[in-house]
């Protein structure tokens, strides 16, 4: 079972991103270098790949299976888009 949102929050350091959960769903906790935090749908646009297991390019979000890029402050990929949720700075 994943950690809830808050408890992550607590331990996570700037540009890491962290699997968690919100309100019983899986989420990605994505803490910037600049410290805004973020709550993204942990489900890739492209295949439904877990986001979480994916890494900071800057302050793109990018799926370690393929690649592909999301914007964690405004869910933007490509043509498709994913829920997220500020948490404003941690």
């Amino acid at each position: 079972m994943r950690p809830a949102v808050a408890e992550v929050l607590r331990r996570a350091a700037p540009g890491t991103v962290v699997a968690a959960s919100e309100g019983g769903r899986p989420v990605a906790l994505v803490v910037l270098a600049d410290r805004r935090a973020f709550v993204v749908d942990d489900r890739c646009p492209h295949d439904g790949g877990p986001l979480s297991d994916g890494f900071l390019d800057g302050d793109r979000l990018v799926c370690a299976r393929h690649g592909w890029e999301v914007d964690p402050c405004s869910g933007a990929c490509g043509r498709r888009q994913v829920a997220t949720r500020s948490l404003g700075t941690v």
